[in-house]
């Protein structure tokens, strides 16, 4: 299911478009902690744990797996204020939204935002988005609950003015500087994929 990249800007103005806070809410946790919407739907207030380094958050996943996800603060406070007991997001009955619900009122915030939006899009962009600000590889796959690196890869996306070169250290262009050529000088890891051991 390919999604349409969103800007970090358009990502923002669907949370800020999303009414009321509840969905707000959903919104932020979809983008922040990269759910799919049946994951989502599934958590309840005791899948939010302190830890000694901040708040993580309990997911079972596909096939029922279980992963944990470290919260921005942020979003762990506002999630523990938002439900103290029960699943976290309900309707005004109080039972657990579906993931219809959950659909729906995303691309409510998208047409509202004027963009074409759904739960997967979210997620789409959180992955996206964490690597392109030189989140590893492998953690993003840990947070989505990928089970291979080459699944998490599909989300990362060049740009036009990106290549492998640009990381790499060209010893001929320092040789032209007048420098002394560094092999040992630390490359930038943003955008660079791990090997998994496969070709």
């Amino acid at each position: 299911r390919a999604s349409k990249l969103l800007s970090v800007e358009a990502i923002h103005a669907v949370i800020e478009a999303a009414k009321p806070t509840r969905d707000r809410l959903i919104c932020r946790t979809l983008y922040l902690a990269g759910l799919r919407e049946a994951e989502l739907v599934r958590l309840n207030a005791n899948d939010i744990q302190a830890t000694p380094k901040g708040h993580v958050l309990s997911v079972q996943g596909k096939g029922n797996k279980q992963r944990t996800i470290a919260l921005p603060p942020a979003l762990a406070a506002d999630l523990i204020a938002h439900r103290d007991s029960g699943p976290i997001f309900q309707s005004v009955r109080r039972n657990a939204l579906s993931s219809s619900d959950i659909y729906r009122i995303v691309r409510k915030a998208g047409e509202t935002a004027g963009y074409r939006v759904t739960p997967h899009a979210l997620r789409h962009c959180c992955a996206s988005h964490a690597l392109d600000n030189g989140a590893p590889l492998h953690v993003v796959r840990d947070t989505l609950g990928h089970t291979s690196l080459s699944t998490t890869s599909i989300y990362a996306h060049s740009k036009p003015s990106d290549s492998a070169g640009m990381y790499l250290s060209d010893a001929n262009s320092s040789a032209q500087n007048g420098n002394k050529s560094r092999p040992d000088e630390p490359i930038p890891k943003t955008h660079v994929l791990e090997h998994d051991g496969t070709d």
